[in-house]
């Protein structure tokens, strides 16, 4: 058209540093993508009440609700130190959880609301980064993991959990998946 711009590429001709590269830009939002779905997904266990360990210790964090449909007292299930290179094969700087995977539900047909919260310094001091809803059928021992959404959280960050139900003082067990990123 006489008008083209020799400066001008279009964005598949350009190398991008994907999450390396300019926070919010579109490489880095594909990139961001790209990590979560194709990367290798880590599963935290409970490792005595401190907060986590990768692999090795499967064991369920118990998280309680409390009564009148009111959130139980939180359970730290990240302690900051989690999230490590030995772990992944590389340093990580963020990661987020990806799923859930409830073992067992004190209270079978009941609708329970599971909040995670991160920060670096207490719970009340936390926000609250992600939400979202289990139903305890009469099969739960079958279930599979629940999906969760959140922000990519700082390796340091320190993650709580804590639940709300129908049913007074329910409790859930579970263990979480994670996913980590370089940059």
């Amino acid at each position: 058209m006489g008008w083209e711009i020799d400066y001008t590429k279009k964005i598949d001709d350009e190398q991008v540093n994907g999450l390396q590269g300019v926070h919010d830009s579109l490489a880095y939002k594909v990139n961001e993508i790209e990590k979560h779905f194709h990367s290798l997904e880590r599963w935290y266990g409970n490792s005595g009440g401190t907060g986590g360990s990768v692999d090795a210790n499967l064991t369920e964090w118990q998280a309680t609700a409390g009564t009148g449909e009111a959130f139980g007292t939180e359970v730290l299930i990240l302690s900051g130190n989690n999230i490590t290179n030995n772990d992944f094969g590389f340093t990580p700087v963020y990661f987020d959880m990806h799923r859930i995977l409830i073992s067992s539900a004190s209270a079978t047909n009941a609708l329970y609301v599971i909040q995670f919260w991160g920060g670096t310094d207490t719970f009340g001091n936390a926000t609250l980064i992600s939400e979202t809803v289990y139903y305890a059928g009469t099969a739960v021992a079958q279930s599979a993991p629940v999906d969760i959404r959140m922000n990519r959280q700082p390796a340091a960050n320190k993650i709580w959990a804590r639940i709300k139900s129908e049913t007074n003082s329910a409790t859930l067990d579970f263990v979480v998946g994670v996913h980590a990123y370089e940059g």
